[in-house]
């Protein structure tokens, strides 16, 4: 009895407290969700990209944490624009706990010099958090051995919200940085009926690109980009820092995440795993990656990590392209 009472409170206290702020999904491979991680990536491409994201977390407990992510944008060449829609969806814990978001991108390129572009992006979003209440078990069931219940805790099954995100992003052949905030309504998403604002939640992000051998020498180029991607949202931060390697269109990457001059609390470091990657790229055709996060907290040896899936479809108009290049984003 002790136990399931437990579970109930805290369930309810997880889902009803507005002091536990929400936090956003983050992809190990940010750069291979371009439009989840800045609105101002629509249509950098001058093409029309399809992506696709899985996501699976901590399997290595009961109930693991999944997230999918789909999204295309494609470029608007008379108006030097980008447009794009995405839908995401997260499910997590023994009830179900999900956010599902299905949102629109506009983006309006802005020529600065023969090779640098400035992009400013907005997104419009309809938000939905809900759960399955189906096997919720109340402290009156456990008295009163029933199966129903007189408690009326005033939970909602599900709830709507609308949410809006804006950002400028500079990029030019050999390098590129993004700033954008995410939640800018703060909107709330309480199932309780009371307040549970998802805070707004700032990115800055960029990187550069070492040609190591010209594309336009080689059909199997090597580079070096190395990338970074800070988050900030409500009291928590964070830092992505990583390199890919890429030789013969075969990607190796490498990312710590965290912020180690930062402590969550006096006795925990802000450190959370280190990401392996690996993939490969077909230039202007598609690409595809696989990365596995290992945790380096309290949770190594019991999450089990997370896995990683993107998939990128690039698809080009057969008329003569422009000769200026896009950003180089590093996305496989």
């Amino acid at each position: 009895m002790r136990l399931n009472l437990r579970k109930y409170w805290f369930f309810a206290a997880f889902i009803g407290v507005g002091s536990l702020y929400g936090q956003d999904i983050q992809f190990s491979q940010s750069y291979s969700n371009p439009l989840y991680l800045n609105p101002a990536f629509s249509g950098t491409k001058q093409a029309t990209r399809v992506v696709l994201n899985y996501r699976k977390q901590w399997p290595g407990l009961k109930h693991e944490y999944n997230a999918f992510a789909a999204s295309t944008d494609f470029y608007v060449k008379h108006m030097n624009s980008g447009v794009g829609v995405s839908f995401l969806k997260d499910i997590a814990g023994e009830h179900n706990l999900s956010n599902t978001m299905a949102s629109v991108y506009y983006a309006q390129h802005l020529r600065i010099s023969r090779k640098s572009n400035i992009s400013l992006g907005i997104k419009g979003s309809y938000g939905q958090r809900a759960f399955d209440n189906s096997n919720l078990l109340f402290a009156d069931q456990i008295i009163n051995e029933t199966s129903a219940s007189s408690s009326n805790p005033g939970m909602l099954n599900q709830v709507a919200y609308a949410d809006f995100s804006a950002g400028i992003l500079y990029y030019n052949t050999k390098a590129w940085l993004g700033v954008s905030l995410h939640r800018i309504n703060e909107p709330n998403q309480s199932l309780m009926g009371g307040i549970d604002v998802i805070p707004r939640k700032l990115s800055v992000h960029g990187g550069t690109v070492v040609p190591i051998k010209s594309f336009e020498e080689s059909y199997g180029e090597k580079k070096l980009r190395i990338a970074f991607n800070y988050k900030e949202q409500g009291e928590w931060n964070q830092l992505d820092l990583g390199t890919y390697y890429t030789f013969r269109n075969v990607n190796f990457g490498m990312w710590y995440r965290g912020l180690p001059t930062k402590r969550y609390k006096p006795d925990i470091p802000n450190n959370e795993s280190v990401i392996f990657l690996l993939g490969y790229e077909a230039p202007k055709r598609f690409s595809f990656g696989y990365s596995y996060e290992i945790s380096i907290n309290r949770l190594f040896g019991y999450s089990g990590g997370a896995h990683e899936i993107s998939l990128i479809l690039e698809f080009y108009s057969k008329q003569k392209k422009a000769k200026r290049r896009i950003v180089p984003c590093a996305s496989f």
